[in-house]
């Protein structure tokens, strides 16, 4: 079967490829807009092999400008459709259903929501309006959704206003492709950071999360400043011999380092400059416990499920209804992230079978189902693709309302014209 994967924010769609690759099937990869961050090269070890890579020239606050043959183009004769991040938009504009959709966050709690900033929008929010409106019957209308119930209501808040119609699997994609992360070795620089801080601490802490922290409100804050304050606290109560690994990502990364400063712990901070996941991976194992999301109800999240992979015990804010969650330790304040470390502190064993048992979930509910899941859904000779009439509602919605707000919009710009003729 030929597949298509679109977008690869978070190495998601490359990890999907690999495992539908091993599965037998004849698999392609599109890459649009992406961070360097999440090129295919920097998720793998050695060549990558039997997977065609391809890079497309857009960007989508031009997909006004992109006809649909153009798309088409691109992206027609696949049997199957799987897409992330821009790739609902571009494929509902070409008239394609999205056989798999495969949300990163923003994908689906940003995009479709996006509103212009005045009431009666410029020429250029009206380009980017198609892409919203798109992005969200991109979802809609997609065949099927793997997303986990992880507790995080802005992601289901989101997905119940698009009214999503498909099926939901009620797992996420693979986070890793172990075959790759097995055979990661450290590098000689994180070789040598881990020699200096085992020969200087005790206990090492890593949280290799995003550094976001100054808006509260944001749905990207990661309560890095929680973090930071209960560290210090920690370590300048109980006069332990501890460090705390931090990657220097973020745009709050600046603001840490000030915090850091006024709190008086440099000497116990050790930063990392961004570095492929895959190299990052065995420094993790060289850890004594992973510090995720001190700031909402979340447990699936990306570094989360890294360190759980290497075998570490996990300290963050978790969900307590989350039934299906891997064992973890909760905190989601300065004073319950102090007691969760010393509590690793004064008994290393209790992290230690903690982190094997983390592991064994992560091998069975984070591998193993979603990679049966997949192999099943993909093996099905049903396509159910829906009718093209479907499909063009609300392209045809779009043009309408495109035509008539831009034959508006000559008269408030002439008349906008006339004013300032006035007064020149």
């Amino acid at each position: 079967m030929k597949i298509a994967c679109i977008c690869n924010l978070n190495h998601a769609q490359f990890i999907l490829a690999r495992y539908l690759r091993d599965a037998g099937h004849d698999v392609t990869l599109f890459l649009i807009e992406e961070l360097t961050a999440f090129a295919p090269e920097k998720d793998t070890i050695g060549d990558i092999k039997d997977i065609a890579i391809r890079q497309l020239p857009w960007k989508h606050q031009e997909l006004n400008n992109i006809s649909k043959q153009e798309i088409r183009d691109h992206l027609s004769g696949f049997d199957r459709y799987c897409c992330s991040e821009f790739g609902p938009a571009f494929l509902f504009k070409a008239g394609i259903t999205a056989d798999l959709f495969i949300p990163i966050g923003t994908d689906l709690a940003e995009y479709p929501f996006w509103k212009p900033s005045k009431r009666w929008p410029e020429n250029w929010e009206i380009d980017r309006m198609q892409f919203v409106l798109f992005q969200k019957a991109g979802i809609r209308h997609s065949r099927a959704l793997f997303m986990n119930k992880n507790g995080d209501m802005i992601l289901e808040s989101a997905l119940n206003k698009i009214q999503f119609g498909g099926i939901r699997f009620p797992v996420s994609i693979p986070y890793l492709y172990m075959p790759d992360y097995l055979k990661a070795e450290l590098n000689a620089e994180l070789t040598e950071i881990v020699r200096k801080l085992r020969s200087q601490f005790s206990f090492i802490a890593v949280a290799h999360s995003r550094c976001e922290f100054l808006n509260p409100e944001s749905i990207h804050y990661k309560g890095t400043d929680i973090l930071l304050r209960g560290f210090a606290n920690w370590i300048q109560k109980n006069d332990v011999s501890a460090c705390l690994i931090l990657a220097e990502y973020g745009t709050d990364v600046t603001a840490a380092k000030e915090l850091i400063n006024d709190l008086g712990i440099e000497r116990n901070i050790c930063w990392i400059p961004p570095t492929p996941r895959i190299q990052l991976f065995p420094l993790l194992k060289s850890c004594d416990v992973f510090i995720g999301n001190l700031s909402g109800p979340y447990w699936s999240y990306n570094t989360a499920m890294e360190a759980i992979a290497a075998g570490l015990p996990v300290i963050q804010h978790g969900n307590e209804n989350a039934l299906e969650a891997y064992p973890y330790l909760a905190a989601k304040s300065e004073q319950q992230l102090n007691l969760q470390l010393q509590k690793l502190w004064d008994s290393p064993e209790t992290g230690i079978s903690m982190g094997k048992e983390a592991q064994n979930w992560f091998s069975q509910r984070a591998i193993d189902l979603p990679v049966n899941e997949l192999v099943k859904f993909f093996a099905s000779g049903e396509v159910n693709r829906k009718p093209w009439w479907v499909i063009s509602e609300e392209t045809i919605l779009w043009h309408w309302l495109n035509i008539g707000v831009r034959f508006l919009n000559h008269f408030v710009n002439f008349y906008r014209y006339r004013v300032a003729r006035m007064y020149a």
